[in-house]
Order: C-alpha cells, then sequence, then structure tokens
C-alpha cells in the first residue's frame, strides 16, 4: 500500500541548486611592491631645556575688580528683590540700593581705566565688565521707574476720572 501525499505535491525528490558562475578576477597590472623597511629606532629625545623666562603678570586693579563686583551685584539684587518682597521692609531696602550698585559700578569703571592707561596694570576685562554691565543695569532701572512712573500715572488718572 503507497502512502499518498495529502497537500497534493508529487513524491519526488529536489533537483540540486545550480552552481554559481565562477567570479572573475581581473590580471595584477603591476608587478608587486617592495615589502617596507625593517623598522628603524626613535631618535633620542632632545636634552631638557628650561622654558624661556617671561616677564611677571601685571597685577589687577583693585578699582577694576570692585567695578565689576559692584555692577554684577545690581542685577542679583533686582532678583533677590523679587523673591523678598513679601518681607515689606528688607525687599524695599535691597530694591533701592540696587541701582548704587549699578551706579557705583559704572563710576569705579571709568576711574580704573584711566588708572591702568596711566600705570600700565592689569584688570581692563574687570573694569570693562563693570562699565558694561553698569550702564545696562542703570538703563534697565531707568526703563522700569519710566514703566512704573507710567502704570501708577494711568491708574490715578483712571481714579481721578471717576470711572
Amino acid at each position: 500500500m503507497t502512502a499518498e501525499n495529502p497537500y497534493g505535491a508529487p513524491d519526488q525528490p529536489p533537483s540540486p541548486p545550480a552552481a554559481a558562475p565562477a567570479p572573475y578576477y581581473p590580471a595584477p597590472s603591476a608587478p608587486p611592491q617592495a615589502p617596507p623597511p625593517a623598522y628603524v629606532a626613535p631618535q633620542a629625545y632632545p636634552a631638557y631645556a628650561y622654558p624661556a623666562p617671561t616677564a611677571p603678570a601685571k597685577p589687577s586693579n583693585p578699582l577694576a575688580v570692585t567695578s565689576m563686583i559692584c555692577a554684577l551685584a545690581a542685577p542679583a539684587f533686582w532678583l533677590l528683590s523679587t523673591f523678598l518682597f513679601w518681607v515689606p521692609i528688607l525687599g524695599v531696602i535691597i530694591l533701592v540700593f540696587a541701582p548704587v550698585g549699578a551706579i557705583l559700578g559704572v563710576i569705579l569703571g571709568h576711574v580704573s581705566l584711566r588708572q591702568i592707561a596711566r600705570r600700565d596694570e592689569g584688570g581692563r576685562g574687570f573694569a570693562l565688565t563693570g562699565v558694561i554691565v553698569g550702564w545696562i543695569s542703570v538703563g534697565l532701572a531707568l526703563l522700569g521707574i519710566l514703566v512704573i512712573g507710567l502704570i501708577a500715572g494711568s491708574i490715578f488718572a483712571f481714579i481721578g476720572a471717576g470711572v
């Protein structure tokens, strides 16, 4: 009795796969190169030499550093006053003294720039930072005073009009 395939495929053995064609290798166009040269030991390091002497760094002008600190303290005081405004006295005191730090930064920065030019000292970057940040802080303070004045004026005009 023969067993029939229930799937309907004939019972033939599978045919072997076709052979792949042989790869094509071109003939070498140049003769092989010579082997690399033998290992060469590195040359000896030069004798240790001391570096050339340099001039000592110029000391920074103390007013320049003070100018930078005062000018950078003004924005920090304004931020601190926004967080401490719920403490009535402390917030107002810090808010009032913030522009003072900016003005001191500008004045001390200009004085220190003049001293640095005359005395050939270091710290010009500190002085410039104090002057630039100080003037920006003074400008922002004046802008804030103007905005608060406009708001207060419009509120008083609104109240005075009886609307």
